[in-house]
């Protein structure tokens, strides 16, 4: 959870800094995010959701995607995976890498939803072609196994590369692994 609730103040202070330079009624929407992430640094997740769910409804991806974690971790509402996955999954259609990434996650565990591998590394590709290194790590993951896509060692290489050089714990020492693997002639 303490990921989660990081992932939530991160979000909507960066967006609430990104929407400070935008004109006009971005502002307002700016002014939402700021009081909503203070409510979550004091801990009152119900006024973080009262404040986020009306600006998520008029289409606020960065609103969404915290709509989903509260919703997803229990904060402030009831535990609903169900209603996290729908909050994600309209933010990650409006491309917010980090709601992409967690609407593949939520895919990939059955959390919400039926678990489905090939949901799951469609969403990672999103995210991952934007830079998200777990996303990156995670279809890397997908492509080495053959989960949810066809097996590809050049493209699991390539994700778990990509995934390190954003400074991902694990992503290195998997590429390595693989290789070696791939040398060995244990994997082809």
């Amino acid at each position: 959870m303490k990921h989660r609730l990081t992932v939530f103040l991160i979000s909507t202070t960066l967006a609430a800094a990104c929407a400070a330079q935008a004109p006009g009624t971005r502002a307002k929407g700016e002014a939402v995010l700021q009081q909503a992430a203070q409510a979550g640094k004091r801990g009152d997740y119900l006024a973080a959701f009262k404040l986020l769910k009306p600006l998520a409804q008029q289409g606020n991806a960065v609103a969404q995607n915290n709509i989903a974690v509260l919703y997803q971790d229990g904060l402030g509402v009831k535990k609903n995976e169900r209603e996290a996955l729908k909050w994600y999954k309209k933010a990650a259609e409006q491309g917010l890498a980090e709601a992409q990434f967690d609407t593949g996650l939520m895919y990939a565990r059955g959390l919400g939803t039926k678990q489905d591998f090939a949901q799951a590394a469609k969403w990672y590709a999103r995210a991952a072609k934007q830079g998200h290194a777990e996303a990156q790590n995670n279809l890397a993951v997908r492509y080495a196994s053959g989960t949810g896509v066809a097996r590809n060692l050049l493209q699991a290489k390539y994700w778990f590369g990509q995934a390190a050089m954003r400074g991902h714990p694990t992503a290195a020492a998997s590429l390595r692994e693989l290789q070696q693997m791939e040398q060995s002639g244990k994997i082809k």
